[in-house]
């Protein structure tokens, strides 16, 4: 079981991202915006975070920037969602610290829970 955080602003979709992890039983907090992600991330220092590239209030990848740069945030799993797949954009999410990209499109809820709770059990075997 982990504290997972979902920042997503497409509802639907966070809606089905949160049942797909809270059938493993795991507690999932979620946001629609960068800023309430972050302020909840900060606050609650959940295990994984789902973030979504394109977010109102405050960019997917500034929100990751300011995760790490705080002492907690500097070892959190963080995947990242996107409905570009630009390679640019997939180097800049690396550069961030995200461990997983992913891409909206080509990845379904039930995926994303899977590479979600691979990404904890490695982040777990690092520390």
């Amino acid at each position: 079981m982990a504290k997972i955080l979902i920042i997503e602003d497409d509802a639907s979709l966070r809606k089905k991202l949160v049942s797909e992890f809270t059938v493993g039983g795991n507690i999932t907090l979620e946001a629609g915006d960068g800023e309430t992600g972050l302020a909840i991330a900060l606050k609650e220092h959940p295990e994984a975070i789902v973030v979504d590239f394109v977010l109102p209030k405050m960019h997917g990848i500034n929100v990751i920037k300011r995760i790490r740069a705080d002492a907690w945030g500097q070892n959190a799993c963080i995947a990242m969602l996107s409905n570009l797949s630009d390679p640019e954009i997939i180097q800049e999410a690396e550069k961030s610290g995200v461990s997983v990209f992913l891409t909206k499109k080509d990845t379904t809820p039930e995926e994303v829970a899977e590479n979600v709770r691979s990404m904890i059990f490695k982040c777990r075997g690092m520390q």
